[in-house]
């Protein structure tokens, strides 16, 4: 899992909702199975660049879209990276509603 993945499935999730369709529904769409979309959502795998040309057509958005502005604005608002103690020194996406947002943040 990196960091583009993870943007990537945050902005395919972001789309879906916003356009109020569920992962079966998209999944039926792609020619795959609803765990497939989940662990995309998820950047636990990585989309091919046929997946992106079918997603991008679908969701009715430019391929670029899942790779714009590295903050959006909305339900995936994501902070920089962060190297947290508990997590033993790693980098993780610190989200404002979860529990690693909690404690000091450095830039």
């Amino acid at each position: 899992m990196n960091a583009i993945d993870l943007h990537l499935g945050l902005r395919l999730r972001l789309r879906r909702l916003a356009l109020g369709l569920t992962q079966d529904r998209l999944a039926d769409r792609l020619g795959c199975d609803r765990g497939h979309i989940d662990r995309l959502e998820e950047g636990r795998t990585r989309a091919t660049a046929n997946e992106l040309v079918a997603l991008s057509s679908f969701l009715g958005v430019p391929m670029v879209w899942f790779f714009d502005h590295p903050r959006p604005r909305s339900l995936t608002h994501i902070q920089p990276f962060n190297r947290r103690p508990e997590h033993g020194g790693a980098q993780v996406l610190v989200f404002p509603y979860s529990k690693a947002a909690s404690g000091s943040r450095r830039p």
